[in-house]
This record gives C-alpha cells, structure tokens and sequence, in this order.
C-alpha cells in the first residue's frame, strides 16, 4: 500500500477512536453516577446541616437547627429544581446533558444550599425573637432591711397583685444580707428588685441592672434621713461628739455594708469627715440591718447605731415599747427614694409591661384605691411610683467617690510618706475639701425642741423660745435660736420700721363713751380682677362700730384723705378724736391742718404697733383677702365644666378635646371610676400616637370640695399652676377651680348700699 493510500486510510478512520473515548468517558461518568448513588443519600442530610452551619457562622444556628433543616430542604429542592431546569435548558443545545446535571447539582449543593438555608435560619431567629416571653416565675428580690418575716407579709399583696396583672408567677427573694440579692440578680436568679441606692449602684455596676421606677413616700417626703440612735436612758451621749471620742468603751451597731442610710451616708459625713475610723475607736462593731440595730439600741446591747427615719417610724409603730426607747442624736441631709431595679438584658417587651404596670399600680383602674392601701402596707409605706433611671444614683456615686479618694490619700500619705497636699494633687482632690471638718455641733435634738415648742405656744417668738430652753438648761445663745427659729420657717421675722417717728402716748387716751367720739381710721389694699390694685379707706366709729365712709379709690394722698373727711363730717359730723397709724397720708401737712381747723385730735400709733389702733386693725384684717381665703369653700367657687379624656381613649382625641375645651397646656385623664389618674400634655399629644394609657404623667394635686380656698391657693403655689381638679368625697372627679375664679370672687364681695357716693364709686371703680 502506497504512502498516500495509507494516509487517506488513516484520516478516514482517525475520529473513530475520538468516538470511542468520548463513549468511554460517558459511560464511566454514568456508572460512577450510579454507583454513588447510595451514598449521596446516606450522607446528604449531614452535608446539608454541615453547610447550614458553615453558613450560619455560630454555635447558635446549631441549637435551633432542628425547626430549620425542613424549611431549608424543602426551599432548596424548589430553588435547585428551578436552576437545574434553566441550565438544561440553556446547555440543552450544546448536548451534553451530562454537564447540564453536573451544574445544577454543584449549584444546589455550593450555592443554592447556603443561601436559602441562611434565609430560613434568619427568619425562624426572628420568628423566635418576636415569641420571647417573660421570665415565668418573675423572682422579685426584696434587700433584708428587717426580718424576712416581716417582709414577706408586708410585700405579699403587692406581689399578688403583680402576678395577676403579668400574667406571670411572681416569687419572693430574701438573703440574709443585701449582697445576696446583688449577687442573685448577677447570676440571673433575679429579675427585678428593690434596693437602696447604694445598693443599686452596686447592682448596676456588677450585676447588670438598671433603674427604672422609684418609690415615693407616702406621707409626701422627697426622700429621707440617716440617723444615730442611742438609748433614751443614756445620759451620756446627748450629741455627736459624745460618739466620736476613740477611748474605745463604746459598742457599734453599723449598717450593712451595701445600705445607703446605715453604712454610706453615716460613714462620710459621720467618720469620714471628722478622721474617725470605727474599727480602732470602738470596743466592737458589727453590722446588721436597720430592725435588728435599732432594737439592739433599745436592749442596751450596743451603745448606739445607724439607722434611718423610714425604718425608726416603722419600728415605732411596730414595736412601740422599743421605739420609745431611742432617741436620735444625728440626722444627715436628705437622702433620695429608693430604687427599683431590673436586669438590663430583659427582652424589651417584657421591661415594657413591668414599667406599665409599677406606673399604673394605684393610679389606675378599679382597684386604684386598694392597691394604694396595699402599697401604704409595704416597708415604711409607699405612694404610686414615679419614673426614674441610673440619674438618681449619681448623687450616691459622688459621695462614694469622694470618700474613696480621701481613704486613699490617707493610704498614700502613710505608704509613701508625703504630705497631704502632695497626695491630693496626686488624686485630683481639693485640699481644702479633705481638711475641712465641721465644728457645727449636730441641731436635730434642738431643732425638735425648738419646734415642739412654738407647737404648744404659737405665739412665741424667738426670744421667748430662747427663754425657755435656757430654763431648761440648753446651752445655746439667742442668735443660734434666732437662726434655727428662722430656718424653720416658725413665723415671719419683725418688720424693722421703715420711719423712727418719736411716738406719743398721750395721757387723755381713754376709750370711746359716745358716737362721734373716737373714729379709727386705716387703708384696705385690695386688687381688681382686671389686676388694677386700688385702695380703700375705711373709717370706723369705735363705740357704736359704724362706718361713716369706704372709700375706693386707685390712688390715695393727704388731700384726697382732707376732702373725704370733708364730705362726710359735713353730713353727720365731726370726731373728737381720729386714730391713725403713721402712713404718709395720715402724718401729712394737709391731714394735720384739716384736724387743727376742726378740733379734731390726731392719736398717731407708735411704730412698729400695730396694737395702738387694734380695732381698725382687727376690723379690718377679718375682711382683708388672707382670711377671706380662709372662710371661703371650694364648693362655693369651683366650676363643673371640665373636659377629661380616659385611659382608652387615644392622643388624637385627647388632643381634640384639648383645643375644644381651650386648654392651653395638658388635659386631665380619669380612670373607670372618675378618679384623676393623670394628665395629658399638648406637646406629647400632638408629637406621639398611641392611647393616653401609655402616654400620661402623674396627676396633679386635687382640692376637695370642703377645702378653703387658702389651702388650695397653696398647693397651687406650691406645685407652680394656676388650675386644679375638684374631688367630692369619694375622691371622684366633679370639676376644677381657677385662680382666676378665685380672684373674681374675691373682688365681688366688696357690696354697698345703692345710692351711697362710696357704692358708686366702688362700683365704678370695679368696671374699670
């Protein structure tokens, strides 16, 4: 066979071979295919799971894999079918189907898998996010200011009423000391709690926790006081510096070390401040809660101890043998509320029904007033919550900050052998502050004389205070009284006289015999209800008690006085005798040449006394706008038109009704029983949507309708509002007084006679 012969044979059959080999690697594909097979469903499920994890980047996809593994099949099988049918179609015209089917199971298995799968995974996290429940039980932790007993009692109702109003089973916590109910929270075995403040901050700072409410005294005190109790019987410790000499024959009853009033406060402005360690000046010292010191005082166990005044009038009343027995010989400045504290890792649903119902509990709904009763039950007794956060401890951590830095300048002073400014400026700490020691001997015991005093004898002044407590045998000087007298607030100081008018006291002053013998003159200040002040003279006969003239007027000088006086003398007239103060009207030239050219005798009251002129003064005071205020009823004044919005109700039509009624600021809220149960501002209503239960601040104070209108005016000034709703006897909302309404009522019991020049005038006088 030639070369060209066997060329062309070779290239007719050189693709045969190709053929053969292409068929070869098909067919070894398919069989590999096939015999794989079983184990692809063996082990498909593991590899699935594997990739599931590898996608959900986390040991927590591991534990909820369960609910995830059918969402992910079924959502791959429909996503890789869907694929698998689109790539055959787009590769179905080159025809390899083989590489077709070898696409779209790679793309399922490297692609599609991780990806649905992490979809379905983030959907169930979230499905599981939004069914987060309460913690069920609700484990309530209650800090060992006296036995557990005791506490367990008084904390029963309210903690009833909690868990029927969660929903959730709520249990007591009680520890022996107050470090067991932190350390409970820090571990979890606490969800919510009642502290001090400084064991708050302490629950904050290591067990996670987080203020949210804060308790409120039920007798109205913004907060309260640290205490030193000793023995009524001990003569020996009358005061402060009897407890602070280190002669180590005293025994000490401290607070627990977490307490705010029996560790905290007494160990600054007690020890802290005046370079007393308690460990080296004492015989003993021990540490217990407030109940337990307080009747070791009485026992005569201790010499004296820490305590507080909320847990004195407790023991008081509790234990009234062992509360006569204490006397206090310290008290410290004011001392915040207490806190109530939650875990800050609480699901936010959750915090939320808790917060509502510590806010609403004795503010709303049916049984507001018994859960009142139930809060007045608890501890020292409580009025509804108010809203807080970790703000209040502030004040706290200043106190505990500064006594950590002068412990440690002491420590580095003695360590390191500097002097004290050095290791202050070393700590950022004023000298001044560190050095500073207070001399001022502790006033709480006179303080309480001083004023049980001017309870029984409300007539004393300071002097006569004074007086008193020197027969007692009170070391103390007039102005020390003067000062406490004035703190007080007791009485108002004396008006020092403004004129020093050499006074006299003429022989020939005797009382009146007849009309027309002696008229008593004076001045009435008063104010329209346009707030036009005026000035009205009054002039009385003393004998036979009538008035010869009232006369109003905006503006009153000495010739305005001469032709008033003309006026009237020429109708039924004149006086021997006119007693006057010493107003610049009535010492004026005009006055004294009109009393001159009439016989008529001036008697001037001497400065400063009043007394002098007492029945113009008397006469006059019974009708002057104070005492008014006193006679008056709110019954008398109050007005029924009032808009209120209910806790259902939404802040849309709390602020419709708003603009309806012209209020300008907030609107009231009642509950089902028509009890005030907080307001609803313009802004919030106007800014925010939701219901007024869930956006309302605390009501203002009330005015029953057997008030006087002095204590009502009052409160307003007190509280800073020129409005208040009107309750009836059972506390039920039946309208609001103004002080508007008030001054119009005032203005409108000035009546005369018609006809008289004085009652024209006057009227006149109120129309302008």
């Amino acid at each position: 066979m030639s070369y060209d012969a066997t060329l062309r044979f070779r290239r007719m059959f050189r693709g045969v071979p190709r053929a053969v080999d292409t068929v070869g690697e098909q067919a070894l594909f398919y069989g590999e295919t096939f015999r794989y097979v079983p184990n692809a469903i063996t082990r498909y499920r593991k590899e699935t799971i594997r990739l599931i994890a590898e996608m959900s980047m986390g040991t927590g996809a591991l534990v909820m894999i369960g609910g995830t593994v059918g969402v992910a099949a079924f959502m791959t099988l429909a996503s890789g079918g869907v694929i698998a049918v689109q790539g055959y179609s787009s590769l179905g015209n080159i025809g390899i189907e083989a590489l077709t089917g070898f696409l779209s199971a790679f793309l399922n298995v490297r692609i599609v898998a991780p990806v649905i799968a992490g979809i379905a995974l983030a959907a169930f996290a979230t499905v599981q996010t939004a069914k987060a429940e309460m913690p069920n039980p609700l484990t309530f932790g209650i800090i060992s200011t006296e036995s557990s007993q005791g506490l367990k009692k008084s904390f029963t109702p309210f903690l009833e009423d909690m868990s029927k109003q969660l929903g959730v089973e709520v249990k007591a916590f009680f520890a022996s000391d107050y470090a067991g109910v932190i350390e409970a929270m820090r571990f979890k075995k606490v969800d919510v709690a009642w502290f001090g403040n400084k064991s708050a901050m302490e629950a904050v700072d290591r067990a996670g926790g987080e203020v949210f409410v804060q308790t409120v005294d039920v007798t109205g005190n913004p907060g309260y006081w640290s205490l030193l109790l000793v023995n009524a019987s001990n003569d020996k410790l009358n005061k402060l510096e009897d407890v602070l000499k280190c002669d180590q024959s005293l025994t000490f009853g401290n607070g627990d070390p977490n307490s705010t009033s029996g560790f905290l406060v007494p160990s600054f402005y007690v020890f802290a401040k005046n370079d007393v360690d308690p460990k080296k000046c004492y015989k003993s010292v021990r540490n217990a809660n407030h109940e337990t010191n307080a009747l070791s005082v009485a026992n005569g166990q201790v010499d004296f101890a820490t305590n507080n005044t909320e847990s004195l009038s407790r023991l008081q009343k509790n234990h009234p043998e062992a509360g006569a027995k204490l006397k206090a010989i310290w008290k410290s400045p004011l001392i915040p509320n207490d806190p109530i504290v939650w875990r800050a890792d609480l699901d936010k649903p959750s915090k939320s029904k808790i917060k509502g119902f510590f806010l609403s509990y004795g503010r709303l709904g049916p049984n507001a007033e018994k859960e009142r009763k139930n809060l007045a039950g608890v501890s020292s007794g409580w009025a509804p919550f108010e809203d807080s956060s970790n703000a209040q401890l502030y004040p706290i951590r200043q106190l505990q900050l500064f006594k950590d830095k002068r412990k440690l300048v002491n420590e580095v002073c003695y360590d390191w052998a500097v002097s004290i400014r050095r290791a202050c400026g070393l700590l950022v700490l004023d000298p001044k502050s560190y050095r500073y020691t207070s001399r001022r001997r502790d006033q709480a015991a006179l303080e309480l004389r001083i004023r049980e005093i001017c309870e029984t004898r409300v007539r004393y002044g300071y002097r006569r205070v004074y007086v008193m407590l020197r027969r007692e045998g009170w070391v103390i000087n007039m102005k020390k009284v003067r000062r406490i007298y004035n703190e007080l607030g007791l009485q108002l100081r004396n008006k020092t006289p403004k004129r020093r008018v050499k006074a006299k006291l003429r022989d020939d002053r005797r009382e009146a015999t007849g009309s027309h013998d002696v008229w008593a003159m004076d001045f009435v200040h008063d104010q329209l209800v346009s707030g036009h002040k005026i000035r009205i003279l009054t002039v009385i006969d003393t004998y036979s008690r009538y008035s010869p003239v009232i006369d109003p007027r905006f503006s009153y000088r000495g010739e305005d006085v001469v032709a008033t006086l003309d006026r009237v003398c020429g109708k039924i007239g004149y006086p021997k005798t006119i007693r006057v103060d010493q107003g610049s009207e009535f010492i004026s030239r005009d006055l004294d040449l009109w009393a001159y050219a009439n016989n008529v005798t001036l008697d001037f009251s001497r400065p400063g006394k009043p007394t002098d002129n007492a029945f113009i003064e008397s006469f006059l005071g019974e009708d002057r706008a104070l005492k008014r205020l006193n006679l008056v009823k709110v019954r008398e004044v109050f007005s029924d038109d009032l808009g209120t919005v209910r806790p259902d109700d939404t802040l849309e039509t709390a602020l419709s009704r708003i603009d309806e009624y012209g209020y300008q600021n907030a609107i009231l809220m009642v509950n089902d029983r028509n009890e005030p149960a907080g307001m609803v501002t313009r802004s919030l209503a106007r800014t925010t949507r939701g219901f007024c239960r869930d956006h309302f601040q605390v009501a203002p104070p009330v005015a029953e309708l057997d008030d006087d209108l002095r204590k009502v005016a009052s409160q307003m000034f007190a509280n800073d509002t020129t409005w208040m709703p009107c309750v009836d006897a059972q506390g039920r909302v039946c309208g609001h007084i103004t002080q508007r309404a008030m001054t119009h009522h005032l203005g409108s019991r000035y009546r005369s006679r018609p006809g008289d020049s004085a009652s024209v005038r006057s009227e006149a006088a109120t129309k302008e």
